[in-house]
């Protein structure tokens, strides 16, 4: 009674070993099968059957009565003429070689009286532009097609300021002109005043910066000058007698955080900035910004990492495919210790 009782243990004992065994063994291929890439699906592409052209083989999609490709339709006999269109009038130019219409005039210097070097701009309601060197005697001529326009005398040289028609130093202060068919506008002069100067320096510290610049503006905001600094930092602005607000900013490096913009005189707004004032050719140094540099970025924090999208989460662990295996294997190895414990019971019987 006691053998056969034994006998039956061991045999529970070692059919519980094989399926553990079992268990283990297919819970190692599923896990292999889990790392392993999947291979890429190879797709094959259609081929017409020998001595079947491709485009007999789409020809038979298409109507009976379709023309082959290239041939000529015969019902069309009359010949097709293109004209020709004047590329000024498609492209919008607002520059024709053969309009009667022109505005003339010269351009020079308020300091000497001597011409001008640079050239006379136009643009046109639409936003087209054109222009024309002034001459070496100060002259210039430009054809247009009737319309409204808009001038800018657009000085090379830093003695003499650049502007619009009449005496405007922004766009937005220009009187726009209108040219009728064969009108021939004369006497459209401009005498460029002189330029004061605002100079100083601008500190960006160990701050990596492509750029440093600094910009005027009127008492109304508008826009009127700017200037870029050089490596030193220095920098020289040509602005018309008058009085303004100057700011300072630069251009950061992809590493280097952004500096912001600074007010003269280092403020941070235009409302606390300090008005600068310059008669005729007036000189105005040491107008300074130091834009510093800013604490350092913070480091990159590591990423967290999350659960992989469809695995259970328990607290901050997740159960993933990759730990099923070891809990199989686990799970095993504690029924393999209980079918040892039941048999070496078994035997203290015999």
């Amino acid at each position: 009674m006691v053998r056969s009782r034994s006998r039956a243990v061991a045999r529970a004992y070692f059919a519980g070993l094989a399926v553990a065994v079992m268990i283990m063994t297919g819970a190692a291929a599923a896990n292999a099968a889990e790392e392993s890439p999947t291979a890429p699906v190879e797709t094959t592409e259609a081929v017409a059957p020998e001595g079947v052209s491709e485009e007999a083989e789409h020809a038979e999609d298409g109507p009976a009565d379709a023309a082959p490709t290239g041939a000529l339709d015969e019902s069309i006999g009359d010949e097709v003429v293109v004209e020709e269109q004047d590329p000024a009038a498609e492209t919008g130019a607002v520059t024709l070689a053969a309009a009667a219409s022109s505005i003339s005039g010269t351009v020079t210097r308020a300091s000497d009286g001597a011409p001008a070097v640079g050239v006379v701009s136009v643009t046109d309601a639409g936003g087209y532009s054109d222009s024309v060197d002034i001459g070496a005697d100060g002259s210039y001529t430009i054809s247009l097609a009737p319309g409204t326009y808009t001038l800018h005398f657009v000085s090379y040289e830093d003695a003499a300021l650049s502007e619009y028609w009449p005496d405007a130093r922004a766009e937005v202060d220009a009187v726009p002109i209108t040219v009728a068919e064969e009108d021939q506008l004369v006497g459209i002069d401009a005498v460029l005043a002189p330029s004061a100067l605002i100079t100083g320096t601008i500190d960006t510290g160990d701050a990596a910066v492509y750029d440093r610049f600094v910009e005027a503006y009127d008492q109304n905001g508008v826009f009127l000058a700017m200037a870029y600094a050089n490596t030193s930092g220095t920098y020289t602005l040509y602005v018309p007698a008058g009085t303004y607000i100057v700011r300072a900013s630069a251009i950061p490096q992809e590493t280097q955080a952004d500096l912001g913009v600074q007010y003269f005189d280092h403020v941070t707004t235009a409302a606390e900035a300090t008005p600068i004032t310059v008669a005729g050719t007036e000189v105005r140094a040491g107008i300074d910004f130091s834009l510093g540099t800013p604490a350092a970025p913070a480091a990159p924090v590591d990423p967290v990492e999350r659960p992989v999208e469809g695995t259970a989460s328990t607290g901050s662990l997740a159960a993933t495919g990759s730990e099923t295996p070891v809990l199989i294997m686990v799970f095993a190895a504690m029924m393999l210790v209980a079918g040892g414990l039941l048999l070496s019971r078994g035997r203290v019987h015999v």
